[in-house]
């Protein structure tokens, strides 16, 4: 194999999984939250009977996780997710005390897509339910596991390349 072929097959194998991975991550989401009651940050007088997602498309509320808790922690939801009417999802709740609320919701739709978030919101505290903003947060990240995996497959990349490239060329008979 001569050294252009080498390093076209290099490049083909390099530039293949880097645009598959562009395709991959570049689409954007076919779920995404247009609304919710109650609405994030919002302060209510009275407690809501159900926590209510109104979405961009049809969600399946088999595969779809939707749960409202107090500050301590507590589940206050109660009951089954459902769907509709419409692109809606909702979970009732049982809500018996004054407080801040989270809703923690990860949207699986029908068509593929997902979405998760969580929404804050208080009832008879006259606050907002809103994080303040100097509060601790975490971005999320790549977890130890996927790491390695990346680490790995870059290695076998490049020395997929390096032995392409660097491959000697077949030795020849002395003529006779």
């Amino acid at each position: 194999m001569s050294r252009r072929t080498r390093l076209l097959v290099a490049a083909v194998l390099v530039l293949l999984p880097l645009g598959w991975l562009v395709t991959v991550t570049s689409r954007a989401p076919t779920v995404r939250l247009m609304d919710s009651s109650p609405a994030e940050a919002q302060a209510l007088t009275t407690a809501p009977t159900e926590a209510r997602l109104d979405l961009s498309a049809e969600a399946d509320p088999a595969l779809s996780h939707l749960s409202v808790v107090d500050s301590a922690g507590r589940r206050v939801d109660a009951g089954a997710v459902t769907a509709g009417p419409g692109d809606v999802l909702r979970v009732p709740m049982r809500i018996e005390a004054v407080g801040t609320y989270t809703v923690v919701y990860h949207v699986i739709g029908r068509a593929g897509g997902e979405t998760s978030g969580v929404i804050r919101f208080a009832v008879g505290t006259g606050a907002s339910g809103a994080v303040p903003a100097d509060a601790p947060h975490e971005h999320g990240g790549v977890d130890g596991l996927s790491a390695i995996l990346l680490l790995v497959n870059f290695a076998t990349v490049v020395v997929l390349v390096v032995l392409l490239v660097r491959r000697p060329a077949p030795r020849r008979a002395p003529p006779r």
